[in-house]
């Protein structure tokens, strides 16, 4: 057990208690949140990342997705790809063609 604990109440109305030694760490970003930062650069509203400063120096990273919308089922998919995640680009045409086979466009 660390010497903190992370309290974090996500968008989704959860209370979560993490203990940060709990969790994996990666000097960069996962791939799976760098597909996340593609998709909201890419202005889809359905995945965001909430962000904060521990006391230890490092970040804590929470990814939130909104399951109604085509990218948040794609993020609650691709959880369990493990190391076959595909790329930003492929996820991107992805997340288009099923924007455009509704007939809407994104951020409807």
């Amino acid at each position: 057990m660390s010497d903190s604990l992370v309290f974090y109440w996500d968008r989704g109305d959860v209370m979560h208690i993490v203990d940060p030694d709990g969790i994996e760490h990666f000097d960069g970003f996962s791939p799976l949140m760098m597909i996340a930062i593609g998709i909201i650069n890419a202005g889809y509203k359905g995945v965001i990342i909430d962000e904060q400063l521990m006391s230890n120096g490092r970040y804590f990273q929470a990814l939130n997705v909104d399951l109604a919308t085509h990218e948040g089922a794609m993020m609650d998919v691709l959880r369990d790809c493990g190391e076959n995640i595909p790329s930003v680009d492929i996820v991107l045409q992805s997340l288009k063609l099923a924007y455009a086979q509704d007939g809407g466009e994104v951020n409807d």
